[in-house]
């Protein structure tokens, strides 16, 4: 049985009455009111508070550890192959730039046949994909890797996303000079830095292909429609460039070498590093790169290495090194900065970073 809706005047309940919109009226705080400071938190308490958010961080990145089993699996088998990568974009695509802007299906339907003749037939853009996709998955595993064992999982994941991406620009001299910026601070020009927008672009399918690969990660169009944008936070330190060869063996390959103290591992690493970015110089098929990549780059690499090397206990082998690359380049543009690391050195200072 449903009763009527009865109205109680407010004034029978006791409450004050007063117009729309106004508000109800604060209890006057005479001298004579008690007035309750604010009580800062004992040593003991902000000490059980850090205890707690701490916890509570941990929660966090075991329920999002959760959350991104089923988002990993999607990336790993739409990264399998360029169909499979085309059409998971097209699918990020229809979410992001139809579905929530209020476009219809048919419009999409129109826009997906003119992408599936162009696009879709192209290797290097969906080749550019593939890549993205496998480097977001590796930002959000390196997200959660918290013990030695997932950190080097990372490491090993990001030697064979780079190995892919050298692989990649060997076929697409455009791309190679757009991921040369990355490497070096240099260009065909004195002063201009290389980048895939400055440097005219002969093919339209190089300059997708370029074009997938440039950016943050987390900000494609792929994170968003797997809501990790919001989700995943490289960690401190970490990146999210997917073209940025330094900043991926900086960051994610060699830590946990370092950490270890591993020499050879860091000797194979860095020999590793020099043939990559040397096939990289090479694919741009510019001689003044290459040049400069060979003359400013690879001695730079070296006496980072050697660096590497002193701080894993081989330090009469690295100071030798040093010593033998300064005297061999003696006007190289770092050379002052090497030689002031290592007096470092010899003073017993501990490497420098």
């Amino acid at each position: 049985m449903r009763y009527p809706l009865c109205v109680v005047p407010l004034a029978l309940l006791g409450w004050p009455l007063v117009a729309v919109g106004e508000l109800l009226p604060r209890k006057p705080v005479g001298p004579g009111a008690a007035v309750v400071p604010g009580v800062p938190l004992s040593a003991e308490e902000r000490a059980k508070l850090k205890g707690e958010v701490a916890q509570l961080e941990v929660d966090l990145a075991k329920k999002r550890g959760g959350m991104h089993s089923s988002q990993l699996a999607l990336l790993k088998e739409a990264m399998a192959s360029n169909d499979r990568a085309f059409n998971f974009w097209l699918d990020c695509k229809k979410e992001q730039d139809f579905e929530m802007k209020g476009k219809t299906a048919s419009d999409f339907a129109e826009w997906k046949r003119g992408q599936i003749k162009s696009t879709g037939t192209n290797d290097a853009f969906c080749a550019g994909l593939r890549l993205q996709l496998h480097f977001l998955m590796l930002t959000v595993l390196d997200s959660h890797a918290e013990s030695a064992a997932q950190a080097a999982e990372v490491a090993s994941g990001a030697v064979a996303y780079v190995e892919s991406l050298t692989a990649f620009c060997e076929k697409e001299e455009e791309l190679a000079k757009g991921i040369i910026g990355s490497i070096m601070d240099t260009g065909v020009r004195p002063g201009e830095a290389v980048t895939a927008d400055n440097l005219q672009e002969t093919l339209a399918k190089v300059k997708e292909a370029s074009s997938a690969l440039g950016g943050d990660v987390l900000e494609s169009i792929f994170a968003k429609h797997l809501q990790l944008d919001g989700s995943v936070k490289a960690k401190r330190g970490g990146t999210s460039n997917a073209g940025n060869i330094d900043e991926i063996y900086d960051r994610l390959i060699l830590p946990p070498l370092r950490k270890k103290q591993d020499a050879a591992g860091m000797g194979a690493v860095w020999t590793r590093r020099i043939d990559q970015t040397g096939r990289v110089a090479k694919a741009t098929k510019v001689k003044e790169l290459e040049e400069k990549y060979q003359e400013v780059k690879v001695p730079s690499m070296k006496f980072a290495m050697y660096q590497d090397q002193w701080g894993a206990g081989q330090q009469k082998q690295a100071a030798a090194a040093m010593m033998a690359l300064i005297s061999a380049n003696p006007t190289h543009q770092d050379s002052n900065d090497w030689m002031d690391a290592l007096k470092q050195l010899a003073e017993g200072d501990g490497p420098v970073p």
